[in-house]
């Protein structure tokens, strides 16, 4: 019997940590320079889904915006509006 297991959206995760750093009043320039990133288009990549953060920068993306790595990560199974109509207010 084969085993289900949980996948992350890309295009979701993107949104919410783009949703979250905006709700934090900070700009993708905060995000770069926090998280020590060269080029701002490897976060620009994040919010569009086309790449997920590595762990590390997840971890960091977490302690910068002041939440918990699953408040970022989008399972496929759940869409955006109905993720973010079920999280607490922050």
């Amino acid at each position: 019997m084969a085993q289900k297991y949980i996948a992350i959206d890309p295009i979701a995760t993107g949104f919410a940590i783009k949703k979250t750093m905006l709700d934090k009043g900070l700009k993708v320039s905060d995000l770069q320079h926090a998280l020590f990133i060269a080029n701002p288009q490897a976060i620009y990549k994040w919010f569009r889904g086309e790449t997920l953060p590595s762990i590390d920068s997840l971890y960091a993306l977490s302690r910068v915006l002041n939440v918990t790595m699953d408040e970022l990560i989008v399972p496929v199974s759940t869409s955006c509006s109905t993720y973010f109509e079920d999280q607490p207010e922050v």
